[in-house]
């Protein structure tokens, strides 16, 4: 009778035991309530606090604003959750996604910080000089009073942590040079010949800048991938045998963590480098999607704030979105520029695609991403230091507070 009696209260404890675990995982499960924020308008990149109750710091939510982006949650308590508002975000409705359930929460007027602008700059090659560049009106302001040592770019890229516009070139001491774009202050750099891999002379193309500042840069005759130090000139490769053809540009993929090199040939094609675990993904732009017969060439990559990829497809004259996972593009419009392509940009706060084009006239088409409609402007030749016949290169987008 004794063991009976055990074994019953033993029984009644596990199911009430087991009742207790159903119940916690259930309330864990549970889609957050009483839901509010105290924010009526909020800035571009600013953090909305979200209060309410039940939030779980184990589970996975995801906030989406109108426009149909997600911001990245940057911290979790069971009263709150904080989420970044990004890029290309709207005002209307802010919706929250927990376990298969989605829940407008709120409305809230999306505005673009007042605080920050986002400029263009363009580098002079054949004068050596850095230019500021109106998109709106093809009028140009330089940059410093001394020159950027002249000679052929190697590319560009702007560094948001020091405020500078980094250009790179190449002859026998592969060097690049930092312009403060604050005092117009100008640092000339060579990149360490002591650390190079090959006779020190070798070319330096597509660099890139990752969300941390560190800078990326791919030395073509090594088929190497290379982190460079900005303020000594040294180098560490990351890793090797990645492409072996002429380099169409390169971009840098936050969400990621990826530098995206690509290559023309008969295939054109690209390789993904992981920067965290130097992992390396080839990929071929799908031959049957191509316009024309597959062997075209492609350039001037960009990627926009939400992770979209674009690519010029010169030999066709058209823009191209890229699935970088699949190698699938889907072009987006036509007729842009017909010849020698000077770089490209994204200027976020426009939502467009900037493709520079020299000739007789530089030139450059802004490319809205939302609408597809083209705009073409000429850089004011009354403003070019030189005969303005002058080549540009280098374009870079510079976002600052």
């Amino acid at each position: 009778m004794k063991k009976i009696l055990t074994l019953f209260i033993l029984s009644t404890f596990l199911i009430s035991c087991s009742g207790d675990d159903d119940t916690v995982q259930e309330e864990m499960m549970t889609f957050p309530t009483n839901l509010t924020f105290a924010e009526q308008s909020i800035n571009i990149g600013e953090v909305l606090t979200i209060n309410g109750n039940g939030f779980s710091t184990n589970e996975t939510y995801e906030v989406t604003f109108t426009g149909n982006v997600a911001g990245t949650i940057n911290e979790i308590n069971t009263n709150f959750l904080k989420v970044e508002v990004p890029q290309n975000a709207e005002s209307g409705d802010v919706t929250l996604k927990f376990n298969n359930t989605t829940q407008v929460i709120g409305n809230l007027v999306v505005e673009n910080n007042n605080n920050a602008s986002e400029e263009v700059y363009i580098y002079q090659e054949s004068v050596g000089a850095l230019a500021k560049l109106n998109i709106e009106t093809g009028g140009i302001t330089y940059v410093g009073g001394d020159l950027v040592p002249n000679g052929t770019s190697a590319g560009a890229v702007y560094h948001p942590q020091n405020n500078e516009y980094i250009v790179f070139r190449n002859n026998t001491d592969p060097n690049f040079a930092r312009v403060n774009l604050t005092t117009g202050d100008i640092t000339y750099e060579v990149i360490d010949p002591s650390v190079i891999a090959g006779d020190g002379s070798d070319v330096f193309s597509a660099p890139i800048v990752d969300d941390n500042g560190n800078v990326y840069i791919y030395h073509e005759s090594a088929s190497s991938l290379a982190k460079l130090d900005i303020e000594t000139g040294g180098i560490t490769y990351v890793t090797d045998g990645i492409l072996s053809g002429t380099i169409a540009g390169a971009i840098y993929h936050p969400q990621n963590n990826e530098y995206i090199i690509f290559e023309n040939n008969t295939d054109p094609n690209y390789a993904r480098i992981n920067l965290t675990t130097g992992n390396r993904i080839y990929e071929v732009i799908d031959p049957s999607v191509i316009a024309g017969d597959g062997s075209d060439v492609f350039s001037s990559p960009v990627i926009d704030d939400n992770g979209n990829v674009y690519i010029y497809h010169e030999s066709a004259n058209l823009l191209a979105k890229l699935d970088v996972e699949t190698g699938g593009i889907t072009y987006v419009t036509d007729g842009l520029l017909s010849g020698t392509i000077a770089g490209a940009i994204y200027h976020s706060q426009n939502n467009e695609y900037i493709m520079f084009e020299n000739n007789a006239d530089p030139n450059y088409v802004r490319v809205n991403l939302t609408t597809t409609n083209r705009i073409y402007e000429i850089i004011d030749p009354s403003q070019v230091f030189g005969d303005g016949t002058d080549l540009f290169s280098g374009p870079v987008s510079a976002v600052s507070q």
